[in-house]
Formats: structure tokens, sequence, C-alpha cells
């Protein structure tokens, strides 16, 4: 019985170990990506917008963005990466209390301009981190506009060889969770 549970060990780990090799072997090799200008719409969640003490809230929204190429090998010449500029408008809708006693509602235009450094780490599947600039058009009375650094960090499922359409998951500030389809 434990030369059975032994050599099932054994080919789970050469198993997992093909895997990881393989991916480590796509890392690692500059170019093998689809890099070209991409449009994704998609939806947005976030919470904790904050008028002021004791305001708090959660909105939901819709944005798009936009990948401009820049670099198609990016910096790091012996990785499978690429520059994108990713620019874009998220409209977001409002609503949360203000010490618990008045309900208020708020809409804003969050228009971010961030550098993505995109790392691609298997065929179907890539990661990256953002960072940039967020210029904020807050629709609430008295708010003015604003100007914040965007951070955000996400990912890719490619459904594809071509590497499009993909799937798009980001988190970040101050735009939330988005998750949309990259065409």
């Amino acid at each position: 019985m434990r030369t059975l549970h032994a050599i099932a060990l054994c080919s789970a780990l050469a198993a997992l170990s093909g895997g990881v090799a393989e991916a480590q072997s796509y890392a690692g090799r500059p170019g093998q990506h689809v890099t070209r200008f991409d449009v994704e719409p998609h939806v947005l969640f976030d919470y904790g917008f904050n008028r002021g003490p004791g305001d708090y809230g959660g909105g939901f929204g819709a944005g798009i963005r936009f990948g401009i190429p820049l670099m198609r090998n990016g910096p790091v010449p012996s990785i499978n990466d690429s520059l994108v500029l990713s620019l874009g408008a998220d409209f977001t809708w409002w609503s949360g209390h203000h010490d618990q006693n008045s309900v208020w509602v708020a809409s804003d235009v969050v228009i971010p301009v961030m550098l993505q450094w995109n790392f691609y780490l298997a065929p179907a599947f890539s990661l990256f981190p953002e960072a940039g600039i967020a210029v904020a058009f807050p629709g609430c009375g008295g708010c003015g506009v604003y100007a914040a650094p965007g951070l955000a960090l996400g990912g890719r499922i490619h459904f594809s060889d071509g590497g499009y359409p993909a799937l798009v998951i980001r988190v970040g500030f101050p735009m939330g969770l988005t998750a949309g389809i990259a065409f």
C-alpha cells in the first residue's frame, strides 16, 4: 500500500512540475504573446466613498478602457512582457449615509491614465500591475475636480491563441473592482 501511495505522490509531483516548467518556459520566451490596440468595456464595484467625516457609501457603474501598446517586448528583455498605455473613463453611481441619519446619492466620472506592465505567464493567462493618475469629476454638490494616484493589479484569461477576447479583472484605487472583456 505504501508503494502505491509513493507512486501516486511521485506521479502528482511529476505532473505539477511539468506544468510549472511549461509556465516558466513560456514566461521566459520574450515576444510569445499578442500585443495590439484593445478595447475593454467593463463593470465596476466600489465601496468606501467618503465625502467627509461620517460619510460612507458604495458604488457601481460601467466604464471603458483603451489599451495602446508602447513596447511589444517590455523593459526586461529576458521575460515575456509588454508595456501598454491604458486610457479610459469610469462612470460610477454612489449611495451612502451620513452618520447613519441621512442618505445621499452621487455620481462621478473618473478618467484613468495608467501605464500597464503585462507579464505573460502562460498562453491563456497574464498578470499586470498598473500605475498612473486618475482625474475625477465628482457629481456631488460642493465637490471639486481632483487628481489622485492610480494603482491597480489585474489579470487576463485569454480565450484563444490570438489573445483576444480576454476576460480582464482588476482591483485598484480609485476604480475599485472592475471586470470586463477586452477585444
